[in-house]
């Protein structure tokens, strides 16, 4: 328990817990004998190459992405032990299964955003899939989040108090994403009177975004539905979702030419190659490279 609440992330938290005791009891059960010593890095690479071979729930082999959250969750918990003089090193830390990157197959054009908004119905869901691409939210950050309300007590999403409008009718967001951390995202006047036009003299603490009609504010797994429903009414191929929304405002502010800098903190990046991973899409050049250049 202790373990859990010092991860950063509610998120994190539950998957964490529930992948240590679906995948890794065996790894929980020498650790809870007293035998954590046992496990050392060949021991490590050894389970890992038995994970890759043991069927998941529905029969099938583990993909890689759900053996590196085994693995992530691991180092995670040798970590927290490390520190707490439990244990002597890591033996999971950099065995992540290296997966291939398909931000670039999740980028939509220019114009597929305008057919992917006008396909998403008039209002609050219009609205919102605008909101989304305009500004590069994680969908946590502009809906209600459930989950981590319930862990932290603190509410999610955006609320009437954190629009900010400007003399010229465009606005500036307060958005607050991981780590309790805020930014300050501008949105253009269209957005601006989008956003304002569902307002219904809602006190500050409302969120901006509710159901049609409804108080009820919409769930970040809701906003999903909403942009996968308008996806799927425009015609685009896949599974299209808001962080799609927020892959293609990134790509798009770099091909204006924004500085890379610039881009990192109206996404609320903590690390400035994580943007450069839309540097490497657009140009080909290798991101870190890029990184280490500026």
């Amino acid at each position: 328990a202790n373990w859990l609440a010092a991860c950063r992330s509610p998120h994190t938290a539950d998957v964490y817990a529930r992948t240590v005791g679906q995948y890794a009891a065996e790894v929980r059960q020498i650790v809870e004998a007293g035998r954590a010593d046992q496990i050392d890095a060949m021991w490590a690479m050894r389970y890992i190459e038995r994970l890759r071979l043991r069927p998941g729930p529905r029969g099938k082999r583990l993909a890689p992405s759900s053996i590196n959250v085994v693995i992530s969750a691991l180092s995670s918990w040798w970590g927290w032990m490390q520190r707490q003089g439990l244990v002597s090193d890591n033996p999971w830390a950099h065995r992540r299964t290296t997966l291939p990157d398909h931000t670039a197959q999740r980028l939509l054009s220019r114009d597929e955003v305008r057919t992917l908004i006008a396909a998403a119905p008039e209002g609050v869901q219009r609205t919102l899939v605008l909101a989304l691409y305009s500004t590069g939210a994680r969908v946590s950050e502009l809906c209600q989040d459930i989950v981590t309300e319930r862990r932290t007590g603190r509410p999610t999403g955006l609320h009437w108090r954190d629009i900010q409008v400007r003399r010229d009718g465009s606005a500036v967001l307060t958005i607050t994403g991981k780590r309790s951390k805020t930014r300050l995202v501008p949105v253009a006047k269209p957005v601006a009177r989008a956003i304002r036009a569902l307002s219904r003299r809602q006190p500050p603490d409302d969120y901006v975004f509710t159901s049609d009609g409804l108080d009820a504010p919409i769930t970040r797994k809701e906003a999903w539905q909403i942009v996968h429903d308008a996806g799927r009414r425009a015609g685009i191929k896949g599974r299209v979702s808001p962080h799609w929304l927020r892959h293609s405002y990134a790509t798009h502010l770099l091909q204006q030419g924004v500085p890379i800098n610039t881009v990192q903190a109206l996404l609320g990046h903590a690390r400035l190659d994580t943007t450069g991973v839309y540097v490497r899409i657009i140009t080909g050049m290798d991101s870190t490279a890029y990184v280490d250049a500026l």
